[in-house]
């Protein structure tokens, strides 16, 4: 009876972690979305950060050469931000300052160094 009773107190207190956790994480959309095409010419890896007008650079993800690719981050709210492709050759392209808040979505044409929103 003990190792029931154990059991069903390790499940309760499972299901409060997974229902708190779920309910943290699941309060509406705080992210927004960056679609990137890279383009390049030569073709090259690219590490992509976020980069608010105040603040410090997050990497957001990888984009491979000649790839389009969905990335997501947590912009702080109504903020102002640029985007940073890092090349492996240590090249930077820094896009055009966009405003973008949590829910939206922006797309980047790396060769044209345009973003615009969706």
């Amino acid at each position: 009876m003990p190792q029931k009773s154990y059991a069903v107190l390790v499940l309760l207190i499972l299901a409060t972690a997974v229902s708190a956790c779920a309910h943290l994480g699941g309060g509406g959309d705080a992210t927004a979305e960056l679609r990137v095409e890279n383009n390049l010419i030569p073709p090259t890896t690219l590490s992509v950060y976020a980069l608010p007008d105040t603040g410090t650079r997050q990497l957001v993800g990888i984009v491979r050469p000649g790839a389009t690719t969905d990335l997501s981050f947590s912009p702080r709210a109504a903020a102002s931000y640029q985007f940073v492709a890092e090349t492996t050759e240590g090249r930077d392209i820094v896009s055009p300052p966009i405003n973008i808040r949590a829910g939206d979505t922006a797309e980047w044409d790396l060769d044209a160094n345009i973003v615009l929103p969706q």
